[in-house]
């Protein structure tokens, strides 16, 4: 009986990938990167609602029709547009909130569903796959100064999971102007909670450089085939 909401930041710039188009208006497989991204949630039956965050100069021209979507302005950074998107949610306290980067459009149904239990259990919940290369932590100079341990190490993904009773506590005790937070779980940490990794799937990269397209469309091909 839980409901599963969604929010996607796509208010970024893409000045990262170059080029004049923002990387999540990219096209891939014949739609934009952001119109493969929503589809996986739109998709899913057991989402309710997706809130996306989109920059100014961007609401009038894309509109999306389905009735789970409902677009925002996004915020000045990513944290500001998902915390607006937030404040769209028509969600209780015992609903789950999913938080998805806008470039990330290779997910699968099956992990979205993944996420959301494991969030039901541990209220606060991070895709992440193991670590494969050899990681040195170094000076400012370029110096190694350390060999991490990598089994240990994980690279997190999206979507992560927070109960929304969780997610809404965070931002009541968490400024965002005063922390430098790259992602939810972060914040999420930082107003003391307990954060845990799910495994992800290695296939859901997040489309940043050009090169990523490529192997976007590479994995894409593969994926459907």
């Amino acid at each position: 009986n839980t409901n599963i909401h969604v929010i996607i930041p796509a208010g970024g710039s893409g000045i990262r990938f170059g080029g004049n188009t923002k990387k999540q208006f990219l096209e891939l497989g014949g739609k934009s990167i952001l119109e493969q991204t929503l589809n996986k949630f739109i998709n899913c039956p057991q989402v309710t609602q997706i809130i996306l965050a989109l920059p100014q100069d961007e609401l009038d021209g894309n509109k999306f029709s389905d009735a789970k979507v409902c677009v925002v302005e996004g915020g000045a950074t990513r944290a500001h547009s998902v915390k607006n998107a937030f404040a769209a949610l028509q969600a209780t306290d015992e609903d789950v909130v999913l938080i998805h980067d806008a470039v990330r459009p290779l997910l699968t149904q099956e992990l979205i569903l993944k996420i959301a239990q494991a969030t039901l259990e541990k209220k606060v919940v991070v895709p992440a796959v193991n670590i494969s290369d050899t990681v040195k932590q170094v000076d400012e100079k370029g110096e190694i100064i350390k060999t991490l341990d990598r089994d240990y190490l994980y690279g997190a993904q999206t979507p992560q999971g927070m109960m929304y009773r969780v997610l809404k506590s965070a931002y009541e005790k968490v400024d965002l102007d005063t922390g430098n937070f790259t992602d939810e779980a972060m914040m999420c940490e930082a107003a003391g909670e307990k954060v845990f990794i799910v495994e992800g799937e290695r296939h859901n990269i997040k489309i940043t450089t050009p090169f990523d397209l490529d192997v976007a469309k590479l994995l894409m091909k593969n994926l459907v085939g």
